[in-house]
């Protein structure tokens, strides 16, 4: 399977509806049926917890996804910065391994998360030509 990705947004102020609309658009505009990983952000101004239920009612609960919080979207066709903005990439790939770790808690020690952090990622180590993206929110 090649990789393929395809990225979208949505402006819509219903958190659900916004996460459903840009999967179901970066789905459509990817030519693809279904995705093995999506990175999703948005504005502070959408319910996370309801912005991922929209995503997963397009996408499923098996794609791994990873993201946060972003003061804004940008997109090909679209720049977003104030209000209720949200952006996604779809990523489907037979070759490329995703894995999310999620370390909370950063407010009662950084250093103590980063230790944390460093413990589960310790195993990228021994994998052929690991990548690391960090998100700090």
């Amino acid at each position: 399977m090649k990789t393929t990705a395809s990225v979208a947004y949505s402006t819509a102020r219903d958190s659900f509806r916004a996460g459903a609309e840009m999967s179901s658009r970066a789905l459509s505009s990817g030519n693809m049926d279904a995705c093995t990983f999506a990175f999703v952000f948005a504005s502070s101004e959408h319910d996370s917890t309801e912005l991922l239920k929209g995503v997963r009612s397009v996408l499923g609960d098996q794609v791994g996804l990873a993201g946060g919080t972003s003061s804004g979207t940008i997109t090909r066709d679209y720049i977003g910065y104030e209000g209720f903005n949200a952006g996604i990439m779809i990523i489907a790939s037979g070759d490329i391994i995703f894995t999310a770790h999620l370390i909370d808690e950063l407010k009662s020690g950084e250093f103590e998360a980063g230790q944390r952090a460093g413990k589960e990622i310790a195993g990228m180590h021994e994998l052929e030509n690991p990548n690391l993206l960090l998100f700090y929110d």
